[in-house]
């Protein structure tokens, strides 16, 4: 079913705004929350209202476990830290992220595709994802190999009050035991999920923190949606 859509976010609130003319039917999404999804609550209101034919799915099939050793781990967009994860579950490679699937072997070595026709690239610790049956015009994610955080950084390294010169807001990092929280409402405090190095997700969020030369924390940037790289400097 045809989708003419518009979603977007801004100062906490999110929207979304979708069509489908041949259902005749509209969905119409408004958030004041900013960790809610408003495109995934939208659509999972538009599966109840609209009638959809899904893509037949293909089988997965077995990967040999040093090709799945060479593929498996976490990947993000530098661009935008949209994210997936190549886990090795049994004899298969599984896709945990936005979506999950399975992965399957598409001929050409490096080359694999999902149940659900989602088409991936892997090579040299980078990934090509496309998703033929969602993006019509054919759009590519670039992804590179993220490693994990590593073990010895010192969480109280973040922890401090952060500030947005263009909006004007604050995001608050504080160390709960051994995890970080941050405070970006009055009465909105979520914990930080160690995503890459200097990297954690929070919410639909994502913080990428930022050090100087010597190696200390001086702000973050934040993403969300749309909301690209937004500029918070440390105070004090």
């Amino acid at each position: 079913m045809r989708e003419v859509s518009h979603s977007g976010s801004t100062a906490g609130y999110c929207t979304l705004l979708a069509r489908y003319p041949e259902a005749k039917a509209s969905v119409a999404v408004w958030c004041n929350a900013a960790p809610a999804n408003a495109v995934q609550l939208g659509r999972e209101v538009a599966a109840l209202v609209v009638p959809r034919t899904a893509p037949a799915r293909g089988a997965p099939a077995p990967i040999a476990a040093a090709e799945r050793g060479l593929i498996v781990g976490p990947y993000r967009d530098p661009r935008t830290d949209d994210w997936l994860s190549i886990s090795s579950v049994g004899e298969y490679a599984r896709v945990i992220g936005p979506s999950a699937d399975s992965l399957r072997s598409d001929g050409a070595p490096g080359r694999y595709i999902a149940g659900t026709g989602d088409e991936a690239d892997l090579h040299a610790g980078r990934c090509q994802a496309a998703a033929p049956h969602r993006v019509p015009d054919g759009d590519v994610t670039e992804m590179v190999a993220s490693p994990p955080l590593a073990a010895a950084v010192a969480l109280g390294d973040y922890a401090g009050t952060f500030r947005s010169p263009e909006l004007d807001s604050r995001i608050v990092i504080r160390l709960d035991g051994a995890n970080l929280r941050a405070r970006i409402s009055t009465d909105d405090e979520l914990a930080l999920i160690p995503f890459y190095a200097d990297g954690f997700r929070v919410g639909g969020a994502t913080l990428r923190f930022v050090r100087d030369a010597g190696g200390k924390v001086t702000g973050l940037r934040a993403f969300a949606g749309r909301a690209r790289n937004v500029r918070f400097d440390r105070e004090g």
